[in-house]
């Protein structure tokens, strides 16, 4: 992002943008490009396609770039409007909204609805959160801690609690799943073993 806010060659900053990024496609966090990479592409865990593909990676790049957009300008219109300009307020809200549904249509894309499942979703979750709060926050806060950016390190520390929290909600909503789906099988195992008596009592 070209910020004039910060120096262009902070290691922290750099590592807070891509932070921002992964954010977007934290459902495969662990397959990012270096933090200091300014060109950044961000390459998901999937298994739908050939990681190799440049027409996917762009594909990836396009959903961080229109994702990122939309936060950003939801963050931009929040400002707008505590600073008493509505006009400007709804006019970035209009375009984030826009900017979602083109994410969205990178997506289907991306992750097929018909090769996707809720069980596979949380699975993409959980790795993505996972990998954040045991890998990329962690080297981000050892930058920040030598670069002296207290702020920085704060913000890493509650985004390494809240990564934590976020994996272990999915999981236990996967396992809930997963039990009731077992639960499921059995009722359904049991109808089949009445009806094949009954039909041998016809039979």
């Amino acid at each position: 992002m070209a910020n004039p806010f910060h120096n262009p060659a902070s290691a922290t900053i750099a590592n807070l943008e891509a932070a921002f990024a992964v954010k977007m496609v934290s459902m495969a966090a662990k397959h990012t490009a270096p933090p200091l990479q300014r060109d950044r592409r961000m390459i998901m865990a999937n298994p739908f396609h050939n990681p190799a593909s440049a027409t996917i990676a762009n594909l990836e790049a396009a959903f961080a770039g229109e994702s990122m957009a939309h936060i950003k300008y939801r963050y931009f219109a929040k400002l707008c409007r505590e600073m008493g300009d509505e006009d400007t307020a709804r006019a970035f809200e209009a375009t984030a909204e826009q900017e979602v549904m083109h994410a969205f249509g990178h997506l289907d894309l991306l992750y097929p609805k018909a090769r996707m499942s809720p069980a596979q979703a949380l699975q993409f979750a959980i790795e993505g959160e996972t990998h954040e709060y045991t890998e990329m926050y962690p080297k981000f806060r050892h930058t920040a801690v030598a670069e002296g950016n207290a702020a920085a390190v704060q913000e890493i520390d509650e985004q390494i609690a809240e990564s934590r929290e976020h994996a272990e909600q999915f999981k236990a909503v996967l396992e809930k799943a997963a039990k009731r789906f077992a639960a499921l099988a059995k009722v359904e195992e049991r109808h089949a073993a009445h009806y094949q008596r009954v039909l041998d009592q016809l039979a």
